[in-house]
């Protein structure tokens, strides 16, 4: 008998459908063992996985490819390949060096052709102008390099999570190529940078106007006096000239602000940039004092210099503080030698009188 799993009603073993509320019925076979499976000997079992797998071919055909592509796409885009990486990135930096090279031939042999028609008038003129020919080529290389260190330092920090030495054989590799190439030396370059500096060297600069000379003074300094800016020289005016080979020798005259007048001698050599000074030498500096009246106006005097007093009325001066005191100026002014480091003067007038020191510098100072 069967019964319902439902409502429970007993049902025959042959009904498929309860007869109380029309559920399937399920029937339980009792006491009944499965059917032992029929035994199969080895070549049969063998046959058995031969027609399986020509029946599912092309499922294992499918699965083979798909292995095979797979591979070979980690093989060859997938798998680290430091050495490969690094000489693509070297090759790259080594071409922005090849490059500049072969631009740098083509400017420098551009400016050695048309060196004539620019009729430079100065070895600077000159120099300056190649300096911007070259500058062109030099922004051309840093721009392509610093583009080339960009994609490496990219592919370093893909490479800088690996601790092994995957890492430093990448860093190795690519220094090692670059290194290789960062100096490419090209004959014809260096046989033009000779040419051209020849062609530089024979320009015959003008002679240093009095312009150039008051150029030239900015940074130097004689006793009494270091010239600092273009507007403290009034006046400039050169008074004596004498020429040698590749060397002037110059005496100049000076007006400088706070009244003072100088001469200076300049020694001008010819160097590779144009004429430069080589020596400097003072010939004289003069300082106006004015000597008061009724009062002492210490004076004093500019070392490793002898002086002279020019003046336009008579006056008192004494040689330090408890010094011999002598007349000066007017015909009755007497002859004086004074030596200590500090001076002082008086008017010997009604008026306060100006007095004029003259300074030149001691041949050899102590």
């Amino acid at each position: 008998m069967a019964y319902c799993t439902k409502c429970g009603k007993q049902n025959p073993d042959t009904a498929k459908f309860c007869t109380g509320c029309g559920n399937i019925l399920v029937h339980r076979a009792t006491n009944t063992l499965p059917a032992p499976l029929p035994q199969r000997s080895f070549g049969e079992r063998i046959n058995m996985s031969k027609n399986f797998v020509r029946r599912h071919r092309g499922f294992f055909l499918l699965c083979l490819s798909l292995s095979i592509i797979s591979a070979g796409i980690y093989y060859f885009f997938l798998r680290p390949q430091p050495e490969k990486d690094a000489k693509k990135l070297a090759l790259a930096y080594c071409k922005c060096a090849e490059d500049s090279s072969k631009n740098n031939i083509v400017h420098l042999k551009h400016f050695s052709d048309n060196f004539e028609k620019n009729n430079f008038k100065s070895k600077s003129l000159a120099r300056t102008t190649f300096t911007q020919y070259y500058r062109i080529v030099q922004q051309k290389y840093d721009t392509c390099t610093q583009e080339a260190k960009e994609k490496y330092h990219e592919t370093l920090r893909k490479y800088s999570k690996r601790k092994d030495k995957i890492r430093f054989l990448f860093i190795d590799s690519y220094h090692l190529r670059t290194n290789s190439c960062s100096s490419i030396s090209i004959p014809e370059s260096a046989s033009l940078h000779r040419e051209i500096a020849d062609k530089i060297a024979a320009i015959s600069d003008p002679d240093p106007d009095i312009l150039k000379v008051k150029n030239d003074l900015i940074g130097y300094q004689i006793p009494g006096w270091r010239f600092s800016y273009l507007s403290d020289i009034l006046e400039c005016s050169i008074i004596n000239k004498t020429a040698g080979h590749e060397r002037l020798d110059y005496l100049v005259s000076l007006k400088l602000n706070g009244e003072h007048d100088a001469q200076v001698r300049i020694v001008y050599l010819q160097g590779v940039n144009g004429w430069y000074i080589h020596e400097l030498k003072a010939v004289y500096i003069t300082y106006v004092n004015i000597a008061p009246v009724g009062e002492w106006r210490t004076i004093t005097p500019l070392p490793n210099c002898t002086y002279t007093i020019s003046q336009a009325g008579r006056y008192w001066i004494r040689d330090g503080n408890y010094g011999q005191t002598y007349k000066g100026g007017g015909p009755d002014g007497e002859q004086f030698s004074l030596t200590s480091s500090n001076v002082y003067i008086t008017s010997r007038e009604e008026n306060p009188v100006k007095l004029i020191f003259t300074y030149r510098p001691k041949e050899n100072p102590m």
